[in-house]
C-alpha cells in the first residue's frame, strides 16, 4: 500500500521535467538512495517520503522567493504529481464502518472540539455517532461489529462496546446533549450484563450468550490501541460519576484486583488502565454547569472549563427548561443543583461535596487553578 505513496528521483523527473524536480525533491528533503529505512531490512529503498522540514516561509527566505509566488509554484508541482499519481495501481480501500474505530475518532473529534472550541469537529463527532446508533446498535445497548453497503454485521466484542461508549462520554462532555450519555449507558451496562466475569472480575472478549467457545480470553495489553478492559474501567470510573451510582465503582474495583498482578509486573503495558486508577484514586471532581447552552454567560464559563487540562474530572449540564428532565433520567443528583438569581452557575464538586458556586468565570478561574496545582 505505502508504494503508492513514495517517489524515486527519477520518477519525480519523469513527472516534473528537471527544474521543478530538483526543486521539489529538494524542499520535502528527497534522496538518491531514498530517505527512509525498509522496516525489514533496515536500508535504503531509493524511494523516498515526502516530508517538509522547514516551513513555506523559511524556505522563501532560503530561495529569495515571495511566499506567495513560492505557494503558487508548488500547487502547480501538487497538481501534476497528483495526476501523475493516478495512473498507479491504487490501493484497495476498506471501506467497512468499524464500531470500535469510530468510537476511538468519535473520542478524538470531541475531545478536539471541547478544548479548541471548534463546532465543525463537534458536528463530525456527532455525525459519526448518530450514525453508529442508527446502523449498528440493534436493541437496548446491544451492538454490532461492523456496517458495509448498507448491511450490518458480526456480533461487536469487548474493545467495540468500551471504546463506543468512550466515545459517546466524551460527546456529552464536548456537546453536553443527555441522549449521548444516556446512550453510552446503556451500552455499557448491556456489557455489564453479558461480558462481566462476575467470579474473577474484569470482561471477557466475547458476550455470554454469543458463540460458544471452549475458553472466553480476557485482553488487557494496552498496545496500538488500548485493550477493551482498560478503556472498560475508565468509562466505568467516569459513569460512576456521572450518575452517581456506586455499583459502576464495585465492578471496576473487582477489575482493578483482577488485573492487579499484571499491573504490578508490566505497568508499561497498561497505560490507560493506570489511567483509570488514578482517576479513580484522585477523586476526581464534578463540575456540573446549571444553564441554558444558548446564553452566552453559559459558554464563557464553559470556556473556563474547557481551555484547562482537567484529566480527572467530569463535566456535566444541567438545563434550565424542560430539557433538564432529560438529564436527570441518568444523574437523578442534579435534581439538587440550582441557579444562583437566575444567573448560570457552575458547582465544582468532589464526591458531591461542592465548593462556594460560582457565576463570574474569574472567581471560576481561581477554583479550577487551586485544582491544577501540583500537590
Amino acid at each position: 500500500e505505502g508504494k503508492f505513496y513514495v517517489w524515486s528521483l527519477a520518477e519525480l523527473r519523469d513527472a516534473l521535467g528537471q527544474g521543478d524536480a530538483d526543486l521539489f525533491a529538494e524542499i520535502f528533503q528527497f534522496e538518491k538512495s531514498g530517505n527512509y529505512l525498509d522496516e525489514v531490512t533496515h536500508k535504503k529503498t531509493g524511494s523516498n517520503i515526502p516530508h517538509l522540514r522547514f516551513s513555506i516561509q523559511e524556505i522563501s527566505l532560503q530561495k529569495q522567493m515571495s511566499t506567495v509566488s513560492l505557494n503558487e509554484r508548488m500547487e502547480k508541482i501538487r497538481t501534476r504529481l497528483f495526476k501523475f499519481r493516478k495512473t498507479r495501481i491504487h490501493p484497495q480501500k476498506d471501506d467497512k464502518v468499524l464500531t470500535d474505530w469510530n468510537g476511538l475518532m468519535i473520542s478524538a473529534f470531541s475531545r478536539s472540539a471541547r478544548v479548541l472550541d471548534d463546532n465543525k469537529l463537534l458536528l463530525a463527532a456527532k455525525k459519526a455517532a448518530d450514525f453508529c446508533l442508527r446502523t449498528l446498535k440493534v436493541e437496548e445497548g446491544r451492538l454490532l461489529k461492523r456496517w458495509r453497503r448498507g448491511k450490518s454485521g458480526l456480533p461487536a466484542h469487548l474493545e467495540d462496546y468500551a471504546f463506543f461508549a468512550q466515545g459517546l462520554l466524551d460527546l456529552y462532555e464536548a456537546s453536553l446533549e443527555a441522549r449521548y450519555l444516556k446512550e453510552a449507558k446503556q451500552i455499557i451496562d448491556f456489557a455489564c450484563k453479558h461480558f462481566q466475569d462476575r467470579e474473577k472480575g474484569g470482561f471477557f472478549l466475547t458476550a455470554d450468550d454469543g458463540e460458544k467457545l471452549l475458553v472466553r480470553s480476557k485482553e488487557i495489553y494496552d498496545g496500538a490501541i488500548p485493550s477493551g478492559n482498560s478503556v472498560m474501567a475508565l468509562n466505568l470510573v467516569r459513569l460512576a460519576k456521572f450518575t452517581g451510582q456506586n455499583k459502576y465503582k464495585e465492578i471496576v474495583h473487582d477489575l482493578f484486583s483482577a488485573f492487579s498482578g499484571f499491573l504490578k509486573k508490566n505497568p508499561q503495558g497498561a497505560e490507560v488502565l493506570l489511567q483509570a486508577l488514578d482517576f479513580e484514586l484522585s477523586s476526581a471532581l464534578e463540575i456540573v454547569v446549571c444553564g441554558s447552552l444558548e446564553d452566552g454567560r453559559t459558554k464563557k464559563l464553559l470556556n473556563e472549563i474547557n481551555q484547562r487540562f482537567l484529566p480527572a474530572k467530569v463535566l456535566l449540564n444541567k438545563p434550565t427548561d424542560s430539557n433538564s428532565e432529560s438529564i436527570l433520567g441518568v444523574a437523578p443528583y442534579l435534581e439538587n443543583y440550582q441557579q444562583i438569581k437566575d444567573t448560570p452557575t457552575v458547582f465544582v464538586c468532589r464526591n458531591q461535596t461542592c465548593q462556594k458556586p460560582q457565576t463570574e468565570p474569574a472567581g471560576l478561574a481561581k477554583q479550577l487553578a487551586l485544582e491544577t496545582k501540583p500537590d
